[in-house]
């Protein structure tokens, strides 16, 4: 495994931060008022489970820290400022600025963005007996080319099974390690591992255990090749995906609590897109499913998420539309 940076927190240790130019290098998507940020947050990390907890010094000055190797193959940092946390279970899409603690979980492979809440909103969506829709969003920036990265054991599975077929095999290894590295899943079966009566059923992609519960998880592409992508597309595609993940419930033998519908997309007005139509479809479709929406741009291209086809590159990120408020 290859090891990384992690920030630990201690009041009586040495300050110590990573230059802005290394910090913005690392995660690509860090601006200059985020790493002023770092003063005023502290982050520490319960490794056995995968939390993340913060606190906020009680010292006029800024808080001391202490960066050191590890082994760990993630680098965690969280960023705070006064403004308030979103509500538990509200849908939102996230873009991180500074209006939002941001937490970030970075290797050499690739680095994830997302607020800091969203541990907590997943956790209380998986764990609750609510059926209340929820929308969450994050951001996934690479660092080095599909064939290249560092996985998971449980995400090598993925790579390495059989699956049903298609090109969406990518898209199915990241968003287990996105699901594990964020949220602690760990896998149970694949596509192929998991039994339907009838067979001929709407499959999901992979199942996990969630904070101790037995989640599916279906995976899906938001995009447009050569085009803009519309609100009628975004419907059609929530549309299809979420009756599919209705069927494969009904249908399931060894059957899950929930499903986990996880949207990989490559702009951000296309998550608001999806965000707004979501909140626009009946509960009876939404019901006991959590949206997971990964941002994955242009600049992520090599991590073959939407196309392993260079010629493909350029019709799928296309230059965004210009939004005239």
């Amino acid at each position: 495994m290859v090891s990384a940076m992690e920030v630990l927190v201690s009041q009586q240790s040495q300050l110590r931060l990573l230059p802005k130019s290394t910090l913005s290098s690392l995660s690509g998507i860090v601006s200059n008022s985020d790493c002023n940020s770092l003063d005023s947050n502290m982050l520490k990390t319960d490794h056995s489970s995968s939390r993340t907890l913060s606190h906020t010094s009680h010292s006029k000055k800024p808080s001391q820290r202490t960066l050191r190797k590890s082994k760990k193959s993630r680098k965690l940092i969280s960023f705070k400022n006064n403004s308030e946390s979103s509500s538990v279970g509200r849908t939102s899409t996230f873009t991180p600025s500074t209006t939002t603690p941001t937490t970030l979980i970075a290797s050499e492979d690739f680095t994830i963005s997302l607020p800091t809440v969203q541990y907590g909103e997943i956790r209380w969506a998986v764990e609750s007996n609510c059926a209340s829709p929820i929308l969450v969003s994050n951001r996934f920036r690479s660092r080095n080319k599909f064939e290249n990265m560092d996985y998971s054991p449980d995400a090598l599975k993925i790579l390495h099974l059989p699956n049903a077929g298609g090109n969406s095999l990518e898209s199915e290894v990241l968003s287990f390690e996105v699901l594990h590295r964020c949220f602690g899943a760990k896998l149970l079966k694949t596509e192929m591992e998991i039994e339907y009566c009838p067979e001929s059923s709407k499959k999901t992609d992979y199942s996990v255990t969630l904070h101790g519960h037995h989640i599916g998880v279906s995976v899906t592409r938001a995009m447009k090749f050569n085009g803009v992508f519309t609100a009628q597309d975004a419907r059609w595609l929530l549309e299809k995906k979420l009756q599919g993940i209705i069927v494969s419930s009904e249908n399931v033998l060894d059957g899950w609590e929930k499903q986990i519908l996880h949207v990989w997309t490559t702009h951000d007005y296309i998550a608001d897109i999806i965000k707004t139509e979501f909140d626009k479809i009946s509960d009876s479709l939404r019901k006991d499913t959590v949206v997971v929406l990964t941002i994955c741009d242009y600049h992520s291209r090599h991590a073959n998420v939407f196309s392993s086809n260079p010629l493909a590159i350029g019709p799928i990120f296309h230059v965004p539309p210009v939004v005239v408020k």
